[in-house]
């Protein structure tokens, strides 16, 4: 601290000064002996405090003191120290801030001088501190543009910022001692539920939204000021008296029109998505459903609530993000992504088209989610698909017909010729310029007029479409015959025709038969002539005729009733023909046959087609088999061929009884040998085991070729009793998972593949059949078996099984990179006991195949190889597909 000490003698005295330093470490001194050397130190120099005696050179104390008060308007602490206390109240009037009074020793003095000049010069400080703070404060609070208001206990405003006083027109100390309720609200009393009244009385803040009369929006708040130096009061939450409360009053029209606008925006906006059909959601950037809209939660209701989960659990019911996702693509390049995907399982809708948008922070451009849009296009994917079937079929049918399309633009006289209208006449494509006159130069000259004037008829209106023939000039110079198609598919405003579309067929060879028709035709219209003159001149002749057919032949109605018979003998009709004519088939069959044959004729007649039945029926006594072959004859009539074909069934009962009893006996040796040739096989083994070291190799060789053929044989005698007992076997048809028989397979087939370390594919979908299982297991086990067996030894066997649809039929296929068959053996390889290749080479049989020809033709399917030697085979079974 700097002290300036002003004092008539030269210095302080010895001990006094040592006693004022030692005290106060912190001072720095600076003694004058008058005033008016003080008064030029203090032009150029700063000091903390002034220190002056009353007795001093030129002018006194209390003359320095008014000098630096009044004229100079020095703002630091002024101490008298002096003994003479006339002065003292003079000198506090003049502005001293304390008085010490030379009483008592040097040290005493200079000890209460030192601790006043430390007390005022701090005091000094804080003041001005306080002031500036103060000032600091009202222009923080005037900036403001809320109002902040300062009230009393009784709602006396104490203070008022700039914002508060401009509110009224008024200067902020006008408003100081009014009522606010009265500045404000020209009431007499304070305002209901006034959050600054209730501040007092609860001793909290409060808050409150208030509406003026001009509309415009206020929220006032009060908060209790509070004295914790007086007392306590009854308030629980506060200590100290309430003496004034500070009110927080601020504008919020604007907001308060902003949120209503903001409102009024999410109530459409929620109209809007609640209105829509289309399903929107949003996502986070973990893909967790914020927001789903109703035609979201109608859609995956058994979800609900979707919001929270996460969108792959909700809507696929997967644990994993899907793969592909145009959401994760959009989060992560942050642009707009679509993909059409899988719908809802169990609905109509079968495809959604999901639009990605990805949802960005207004200040950073941060990605911060994902708006999906899920839009229904099952029917657009319908007829997208339709569009692309159907023009695969035109494309199919214009390729069988040889047909070529044309597209005439008649504002330019543009042609477009797709690419089979070139080809169709040995051109290249885009050979000529797509222009009609192109068109016009290649078209016969004979045929010009008569093309262009159907065109032109058609374009008029005059005829329903444009139909001719005419012959077109080819690459090589020859013509072809053409026939053109086609019509107006597209008129302008005014409905005037501006675009002719077509086709044109090449009709040449229909051209030349119809020439070479009408050649024939006149040789041929005179032979039947002929031949009608010779026929009707004699019935007898075509009685004749009818004579030499040995069957027996009836003339029917489409009610069974019989009109003519012609037949050789008698012996074979049921009663003789006058007994019979006029007799329907009802009247003299059984029910059971009767109802077969009825069904068979009026199939006949209706669909205009041969029929033919077998039927049996007793007659004179014994049960005979005929065979009936109708053929309709027109107006409801039709001729039925009848021939006896009762030696014929005897002879296939004959058969069947002989091959039951073949297959029998066929099962009982294949079984009965088995027997033996286990015990050769394990006799040879306990013989090796045995002897092992007294046996030579040579015996060794034998023994083991011994037990090979033991082995192929016992394989041999299984393979046969499984085709014994495929005729034997009961065949009742049923649905076949396909699947679940090759699950089958391959588990039974484990170790051999194992040993082979094949490798054996399946491709999905693998369609289901109609068979038996066991003799579908069956089939799957050769075929597999035989394209693991025969792989050259330097090939790992690969095998691939899948279906094909064909109709209303399934083709099971097995492919295999085997060493492949000759295009002659292909049909023995399905014969008994038929190999291509010696044992030494390939395993097997020569059984197999046959079992896989004998079980499909019990299932009435077809079977086939496609092979070429070298490259491997694929054998296929086809079977009715099961619905």
């Amino acid at each position: 601290m700097r002290i300036l000490m002003v004092d008539e003698e030269p210095c302080l005295p010895e001990d006094g000064l040592i006693s004022f330093d030692l005290d106060r470490s912190d001072f720095d001194i600076k003694t004058c002996r008058s005033a008016e050397k003080a008064l030029d130190l203090l032009k150029d120099e700063e000091f903390d405090a002034i220190v002056s005696e009353f007795e001093i050179p030129g002018m006194n104390g209390l003359e320095f003191l008014e000098e630096v008060r009044g004229k100079r308007d020095i703002d630091i602490p002024f101490i008298i120290f002096t003994g003479n206390e006339s002065v003292v109240v003079d000198a506090l009037n003049l502005g001293a801030d304390r008085f010490i009074e030379k009483t008592g020793s040097l040290n005493t003095q200079y000890y209460l001088l030192s601790d006043a000049i430390y007390k005022e010069v701090l005091r000094h400080r804080e003041e001005n501190s306080l002031r500036r703070l103060k000032d600091e404060k009202s222009k923080i609070l005037d900036s403001a543009a809320e109002h902040i208001i300062y009230h009393g206990k009784d709602l006396e405003v104490l203070y008022a910022n700039r914002a508060a006083a401009d509110s009224v027109g008024a200067q902020p100390e006008d408003l100081i001692g009014r009522k606010c309720y009265k500045i404000w609200g020209d009431e007499e009393k304070p305002c209901s539920d006034c959050p600054v009244t209730l501040a007092f009385e609860h001793g909290r803040k409060f808050t409150r939204e208030v509406r003026s009369p001009d509309g415009r929006y206020w929220l006032i708040t009060g908060s209790p000021v509070i004295d914790v130096t007086v007392g306590t009061t009854p308030h629980k939450d506060y200590d100290g008296e309430i003496i004034g409360t500070v009110g927080f009053v601020q504008d919020i029209t604007d907001r308060k029109k902003a949120e209503e606008k903001l409102h009024q925006n999410e109530q459409f906006l929620e109209f809007i998505l609640e209105a829509i059909r289309d399903g929107i959601s949003v996502l986070d950037k973990d893909l967790r459903i914020q927001y789903a809209n109703p035609i979201m939660r109608e859609w995956y209701s058994e979800n609900t609530p979707l919001e929270g989960k996460k969108c792959y659990e909700c809507y696929q019911n997967s644990e994993e993000p899907c793969d592909p996702c145009p959401t994760i693509r959009s989060l992560k390049n942050g642009t707009v992504e679509k993909d059409v995907v899988k719908g809802l399982s169990g609905t109509d809708i079968e495809w959604l088209e999901l639009y990605s948008y990805p949802m960005r922070d207004s200040e950073t451009g941060e990605i911060t989610g994902v708006v999906e849009l899920l839009t229904d296009v099952t029917e657009r994917k319908k007829m997208e698909n339709a569009i692309i079937e159907s023009k695969e079929r035109l494309d199919l049918a214009m390729a069988v017909t040889n047909e070529g399309i044309w597209d005439w633009d008649l504002t330019s006289d543009k042609v477009y010729y797709d690419p089979r209208y070139y080809q169709m006449a040995g051109y290249d494509i885009n050979a000529f310029p797509h222009r009609l006159e192109e068109f016009k130069n290649r078209v016969h000259r004979d045929d010009v007029e008569k093309v262009f004037t159907q065109a032109k008829k058609h374009i008029n209106g005059e005829i329903e479409r444009f139909d001719v023939e005419f012959r077109f000039k080819k690459s090589d110079g020859e013509y072809m015959w053409v026939k053109g198609r086609g019509r107006i598919v597209e008129r302008d405003e005014d409905g005037k025709p501006i675009r002719f579309v077509g086709t044109h067929a090449d009709i040449t060879d229909k051209k030349k038969a119809e020439e070479e028709l009408k050649k024939y035709q006149n040789n041929l219209e005179e032979l039947v002539d002929k031949k009608t003159r010779e026929l009707s001149e004699s019935e007898e002749y075509k009685r004749s005729i009818l004579e030499l057919i040995p069957d027996i032949m009836i003339k029917t109605n489409r009610e069974g009733q019989y009109l003519e018979i012609i037949s050789k003998s008698e012996d074979e009709l049921i009663q003789p023909k006058e007994k019979t004519i006029g007799k329907k088939i009802t009247d003299l069959f059984p029910e059971e046959e009767a109802v077969r044959v009825m069904e068979h004729l009026r199939k006949s007649i209706d669909d205009d087609v041969l029929q033919k039945v077998e039927y049996e029926i007793p007659i004179k006594g014994q049960k005979k088999w005929f065979e009936a072959r109708i053929v309709p004859s027109g107006e409801g009539e039709a001729f039925a061929l009848i021939r006896n074909i009762t030696e014929r069934k005897k002879t296939e009962m004959i058969l069947k009884e002989k091959n039951e009893e073949l297959e029998s006996f066929a099962y009982s040796v294949s079984h009965d040998l088995r027997a033996p040739l286990r015990a050769i096989q394990g006799f040879g083994s306990i013989l090796l085991e045995d002897n092992h070291d007294s046996i030579s190799e040579d015996k060794k060789v034998l023994i083991r070729r011994m037990n090979n053929a033991a082995e192929r044989m016992d394989v041999l005698m299984q393979d046969l009793l499984h085709y014994s007992r495929l005729s034997a076997l009961e065949v009742e048809l049923q649905h076949c998972d396909l699947g679940k028989a090759l699950e089958r397979v391959l588990d039974e087939l484990e170790n051999e593949i194992d040993r082979e370390k094949a490798e054996v594919n399946i491709e999905e979908p693998l369609h289901p059949v109609i068979a038996t299982r066991t003799l579908l297991n069956q089939i799957i086990c050769n075929l597999i078996s035989n394209a693991i067996k025969f792989v050259s030894d330097d090939q790992t066997p690969i095998v691939t099984v899948w279906t094909e649809e064909k109709d209303d039929n399934v083709k099971i296929k097995v492919k295999d990179n085997g060493i492949g068959i000759d295009r002659d053996d292909q049909e023995m390889i399905f014969n008994m006991f038929d190999r291509l290749h010696g044992i030494e080479s390939y395993k097997g049989t020569g059984v197999g195949l046959a079992i896989v020809k004998k079980a499909v033709d019990k299932l009435g399917g077809k079977f086939g190889v496609e092979s070429v030697p070298g490259e491997g085979s694929t054998f296929w079974i086809e079977l009715k597909k099961s619905g």
